[in-house]
């Protein structure tokens, strides 16, 4: 399996995608803290009507914890699958 990761074995930053429009940024940390210690976790929203934008960002404070929540398949939050990305560009690396 190639799992997608940055040089070094530093937490970065994952884009969360496709988050329903009703989940909160603690609704966020709680869902992906099962996999560890989320340190940050954020919901854009629109300046205008402070409404979500359907994406937000996440990071854990272990490396180790960022990798298992890569790995997992499916990720299901308030009803809806959210796609878990890192940030900027990776290499692949196979395990």
């Amino acid at each position: 399996m190639s799992v997608p990761r940055r040089s070094g074995n530093k937490p970065s930053d994952l884009a969360v995608l496709s988050i329903p429009w009703q989940t909160t940024a603690e609704d966020l940390k709680m869902y992906f803290s099962r996999f560890g210690k989320v340190v940050f976790s954020d919901i854009k929203v629109d300046a205008e009507t402070g409404k979500s934008r359907g994406f937000g960002f996440i990071r854990f404070e272990h490396y180790e914890s960022q990798l298992a929540a890569m790995e997992c398949p499916i990720h299901e939050l308030d009803g809806r699958q959210i796609v878990l990305r890192l940030t900027k560009k990776v290499q692949q690396v196979r395990f």
